[in-house]
């Protein structure tokens, strides 16, 4: 999820007209993501922590789902052009889309679920914060 949490505060909140109000913006991009595959592994690699190489590789693996092949001038960014494409899309339509379609399939219903039960446990035990700093719950 990082590409998004990066860029959907970006293109509705926080720099609208430098990313041309684009949820799809620097986050999502080859660059960004190699840059972060390239430090994790330089720095938290090679100090034996996989956490930060598995959000690395999460946030390259996010580009696939979102199919970024199909917007090369944000995939590539910059090497295709500075600006990203105008995004046609406000907030409230894009909330409208993607949650009321977030919930209607069974899998995103039982993933949801099992996210909750799953922060419910951590919480049980008093472990979110730890689980947060080394992955486990234990």
């Amino acid at each position: 999820l990082l590409p998004d949490i990066i860029d959907k505060p970006l293109g509705f909140w926080l720099l609208p007209e430098a990313v041309s109000h684009s949820t799809r913006s620097v986050g999502h991009s080859l660059l960004f993501n190699a840059a972060l595959l390239a430090a994790t592994m330089a720095v938290l690699g090679l100090a034996g922590r996989a956490g930060p190489v598995a959000l690395a590789l999460g946030s390259a693996g996010h580009l696939l789902f979102d199919k970024m092949w199909e917007n090369p001038a944000i995939l590539l960014w910059p090497l295709l052009g500075w600006r990203f494409p105008v995004a046609t899309t406000t907030l409230e339509e894009w909330a409208a889309l993607h949650f009321a379609s977030a919930l209607k399939p069974l899998e995103e219903q039982i993933g949801a679920l099992v996210l909750i039960w799953f922060a419910l446990q951590l919480h049980r035990r008093r472990a979110i914060l730890r689980f947060l700093r080394t992955g486990s719950a234990e």
